[in-house]
């Protein structure tokens, strides 16, 4: 049994999937972009009521993507310095 608005958001995936997929690996990389993307579609069909009515609700998922996916930052681990006088 189909749940009201699904064939709805269906169509709206296949629009709006691939180009907010695109910019989230595009901003985030490969592997992080897609976990984006899916959070994002996540949070379309949790509040598909409220992206309905929304102006622009590809551009309101790509910010849920950048924002629900936290950036792992790259870089040394903070080494303490030996202090050892000779």
């Amino acid at each position: 049994m189909k749940r009201p608005g699904e064939d709805a958001f269906c169509e709206f995936i296949e629009r709006t999937e691939p180009q907010l997929h695109r910019a989230l690996v595009a901003k985030l990389g490969w592997e992080t972009g897609r976990e984006a993307t899916a959070e994002a579609l996540a949070f379309a069909w949790e509040h598909w009521a409220k992206v309905t009515k929304m102006r622009n609700p590809g551009g309101y998922l790509y910010r849920v993507g950048t924002s629900r996916v936290r950036q792992r930052k790259s870089g040394t681990p903070f080494v303490p310095q030996d202090d050892r006088s000779h």
